[in-house]
């Protein structure tokens, strides 16, 4: 309907355009997906500055998409665009910038590139410590994908460290059955397992 109403750079016909991308992830639809966001992100790119929050937005579900195609390089370079843009614009400490870089970070992993993950990881985590509370869901988020990070590049005794930590303060604050708890809990019984198996291994 859109398409026959609206011009083709209307913000309206874009908006349901990325909402309709993501569904068709959700629905493992994903090469519809990355093709239709291809689309609102090539039409934003005549219209929109580069900083505006709703062609940033496309970008990072176009990445999203990226990665869930298996085209993480393509992940990877995009996001690497949307952290550069989001550091000229926002604050160190702007959730939007910090979630960029978390998701950055993980691209790096799933592309082979731990040690840019294992740094780029610390920052955030770094940057939240001074702005967020212990308890944060954000910060804990952070610390946990760390610790897989850490893990990744055989630094599991610093993997085990961290992830204590964040078992220790989600067992304050979620209940015994919490999913997110639970998650930690299983990830840090695996690594105890690991480095019990291989004591050679320690904090790099």
């Amino acid at each position: 309907v859109e398409e026959k109403m609206l011009a083709e750079e209307h913000p309206d016909r874009l908006a349901s355009q990325h909402v309709l991308a993501g569904a068709y992830r959700a629905d493992g639809q994903v090469q519809k997906a990355v093709e239709l966001l291809e689309h609102v992100v090539a039409v934003q790119g005549k219209v929109l500055a580069e900083e505006h929050p709703d062609r940033l937005a496309s970008q990072h579900e176009l990445a999203r998409a990226y990665d869930a195609d298996g085209q993480v390089q393509k992940a990877v370079e995009l996001l690497e665009h949307i952290v550069q843009v989001e550091e000229k614009m926002l604050a160190e400490e702007h959730p939007d910038r910090l979630a960029s870089q978390h998701v950055l970070a993980g691209a790096y992993r799933a592309d082979g590139q731990v040690q840019k993950a294992v740094e780029l990881l610390e920052h955030v985590v770094a940057v939240q410590g001074k702005v967020l509370a212990e308890e944060h869901p954000d910060r804990l988020a952070s610390q946990h994908e760390l610790a897989g990070a850490y893990q990744a590049d055989g630094q599991v005794q610093k993997a085990v460290e961290l992830l204590e930590h964040v078992v220790a303060i989600k067992a304050r604050v979620l209940r015994d059955d919490h999913p997110s708890r639970l998650v930690s809990l299983e990830a840090l019984t695996m690594l105890r397992a690991e480095l019990s198996m291989s004591p050679t291994l320690t904090c790099n």
